[in-house]
């Protein structure tokens, strides 16, 4: 791109569309979500301090910095952090990269990543990336794991270094969003497994997922991590969990 056309850019800026309600406009934080949709998400400001859920209503503990499931029981990962609630327009977003081909939105999702990877992890020593994976049925009948172009994003906007195909997804579970927590723990136990060849040797990890609903596949597969492939600490970032 030119000088001149860069200064044309910048007194005449090009409308985009956005993603979510269609409205044009001529700037935003994220790149194809207009203003007002970005400040129509549900970002979390009080969560668990363990598993990053919000801390509302029926989610709250005994103590006012854990959530009532953490103060209950011990989780694999060291701590996870989630961004939004998954409800308004991050939810028809998210459905709309998953389901219905839309994947131009890694960008701005990727971009909203990397803005709270620093906020949340910028201190700590996280070496590889490691994106959940989807069961081999699942990723012909898509055509693209969502969540490895999240994390080819996240890692463009970061300088991550992002490890696929570490870890393999050998049990293609049924859809967990209509099972208890209970439910979702036996499913999904079991389902995950590294490949022979991987040896973390006590590297930080940042696990990588869309949603967090119970956190039960996250917990899962830092399990593996640690136990299979000797890994050090394992983070996990989504950019949603349910209420």
């Amino acid at each position: 791109m030119s000088f001149w056309q860069r200064v044309l850019d910048l007194i005449f800026p090009v409308e985009e569309r956005c993603f979510n309600c269609g409205s044009y406009y001529k700037s935003s934080e994220l790149k194809g979500i207009c203003p007002d949709c970005l400040a129509g998400m549900s970002f979390i400001e009080n969560y668990c301090q363990y598993c990053g859920r919000a801390l509302i209503g029926k989610n709250l503990g005994e103590d006012k910095n854990y959530c009532e499931r953490c103060s209950k029981q011990d989780l694999s990962f060291d701590y996870a952090r989630s961004i939004t609630l998954y409800k308004g327009v991050i939810r028809t977003l998210l459905i709309k990269f998953k389901y219905y081909q839309e994947t131009s939105l890694s960008k701005p999702l990727g971009q909203l990543l990397a803005m709270y990877y620093q906020y949340y992890y910028g201190k700590e020593k996280i070496d590889y990336l490691i994106p959940i994976p989807l069961h081999k049925k699942r990723f012909t009948e898509r055509g693209y794991n969502q969540v490895e172009l999240l994390a080819d994003e996240l890692a463009y906007e970061t300088g991550l270094s992002v490890l696929k195909n570490v870890m393999l997804r050998k049990i293609a579970t049924k859809p967990l969003y209509s099972l208890s927590a209970i439910e979702r723990s036996e499913v999904i136990r079991g389902c995950f497994t590294l490949d022979t060849n991987t040896k973390l040797s006590s590297k930080g990890i940042l696990l990588l997922d869309d949603i967090m609903t119970t956190g039960t596949t996250v917990n899962e597969a830092a399990r593996v991590l640690k136990n299979e492939g000797d890994s050090g600490p394992v983070y996990v970032l989504t950019l949603a969990s349910g209420q």
